[in-house]
């Protein structure tokens, strides 16, 4: 059985048949896109021996339409990420169709700068959400996505606009300032303080990692 075959018999025993989508009938360079996403995520899924769950035949298309653009391999990757968590049993987030939605508003560049604040933030175990001046997080969409200043302002605009980061008014005590003046993370400004958002933390592992270590 080529690999066709077996995306499509997954996707509908996923669906207890009800999904009807024949992926080796479609030659388009969209559905090449859909193919590669799909093919990576059955590859993960088959090498980790997930446990799979039903789901719901609207969720499929709104998936499948949804990354049917996506051609850079790196951001194809996010998106099967999304996939097999939404169909990993071991999975109990039950609002993936949301972050479908959400993902299909953010380009690869925009990954690249959430990627890069959360790991700095769970890496700072003391300060579960971490505040970033804007014109580090200006320079990590430098470093990480190549963006001029004016793209990652974009960026940082598009961003709060899903509101997967939030500007914070912070009034710093005196007594803090000498401590956080020579800070790469800390802004004395509090107009211009970034941090994640709940819905960030909660969102990005289900993109850039899958959730579930369970085999059989």
């Amino acid at each position: 059985m080529n690999v066709k075959q077996q995306i499509t018999n997954l996707l509908s025993q996923l669906t207890d048949n009800e999904f009807s989508f024949d992926i080796s009938k479609n030659q388009t360079w969209k559905a090449t896109n859909q193919l590669h996403i799909l093919k990576n995520s059955l590859e993960i899924i088959n090498e980790r021996k997930l446990h799979l769950k039903k789901i719901s035949p609207s969720f499929l298309y709104l998936f499948l339409d949804s990354c049917k653009y996506i051609s850079d391999p790196n951001h194809q990757l996010v998106w099967s990420h999304l996939f097999i968590n939404a169909v990993d049993y071991q999975n109990t987030c039950k609002i993936h169709d949301y972050y479908c939605r959400i993902l299909s508003q953010l380009p690869i560049s925009a990954l690249a700068i959430l990627k890069k604040l959360y790991e700095l933030s769970v890496q700072e175990a003391s300060h579960p959400t971490l505040s970033f001046k804007e014109e580090y997080v200006i320079q990590i969409g430098k470093q990480q996505a190549n963006l001029s200043f004016s793209d990652s302002t974009a960026m940082i605009a598009l961003l709060k606009s899903q509101q997967l980061i939030e500007q914070k008014n912070i009034i710093l005590e005196k007594r803090d300032l000498e401590e956080l003046q020579h800070s790469n993370k800390i802004y004395l400004e509090p107009s211009k303080l970034i941090e994640l958002s709940p819905l960030a933390f909660s969102f990005l592992p289900e993109i850039f990692w899958v959730s579930s270590q369970h085999t059989v």
